[in-house]
């Protein structure tokens, strides 16, 4: 699915402020290392990073996300690229990764993607590299009516008329999509009460996790 539409109509659709669970856990990251963001979107997380000296790579299929994150990083002279394509198609120039994040992006994969996403993580995370990852779980009080409304394509993932996907995770799952690793933080529970620009207030029940991987 497309934010095209979404970034053009707000100017921080998600938000100004980076998500908690990397500024909790950021002093965790080692910045001799540069970090990868997988869905950069408006850029919250990849330039507040980038503030605090690391090096960011950023993947961001939307061409009004990357414009307005490369607008940002040109005005404060900040280390973050923008890569254009799909986290699929994504070849990296860095030979790896000491952090990666995939903040907000799994309740919007199919069942494939997610497991494109695991493999790819893998591909990319230095040994002892950290990853911090969300989602949404079944506890989510939307998930009755998409479930109910929407075209069933996984055991819990679903997809609509236009092409937008919604993926969520049982209890404890987001821990088995990275098996062997070390479990630095895990919550699940609500998370807090937002709106997206102007639009309706949200909540969602939420799982989320900083793991290490394992050593060479």
């Amino acid at each position: 699915m497309s934010f095209d539409a979404d970034y053009r109509s707000t100017e921080q659709y998600f938000g100004i402020t980076p998500e908690p669970l990397l500024t909790e856990h950021a002093s965790l990251l080692d910045p001799a290392f540069p970090i990868l963001d997988v869905g950069m979107g408006q850029g919250r997380n990849a330039l507040w990073l980038a503030q605090r000296g690391f090096s960011v790579d950023g993947i961001e299929p939307s061409v009004v996300a990357q414009e307005a994150v490369c607008q940002a990083v040109a005005e404060a002279g900040l280390s973050v690229h923008a890569y254009p394509c799909n986290f699929e198609d994504f070849e990296p120039q860095a030979d790896g990764y000491g952090g990666v994040l995939a903040l907000g992006l799994v309740p919007i994969l199919s069942p494939r993607g997610l497991q494109v996403l695991r493999e790819r993580i893998e591909d990319w995370l230095l040994p002892e590299g950290l990853v911090m990852v969300s989602a949404f779980t079944v506890d989510d009080p939307a998930y009755p009516g998409i479930a109910r409304r929407w075209s069933k394509v996984g055991p819990h993932s679903f997809i609509d008329a236009g092409g937008n996907r919604r993926t969520y995770l049982e209890p404890g799952e987001i821990l088995s999509l990275f098996e062997g690793y070390e479990v630095l933080s895990h919550e699940e529970g609500m998370g807090p009460e937002h709106r997206h620009g102007e639009g309706p207030l949200h909540h969602h029940a939420v799982a989320q996790a900083v793991l290490r991987r394992p050593g060479a």
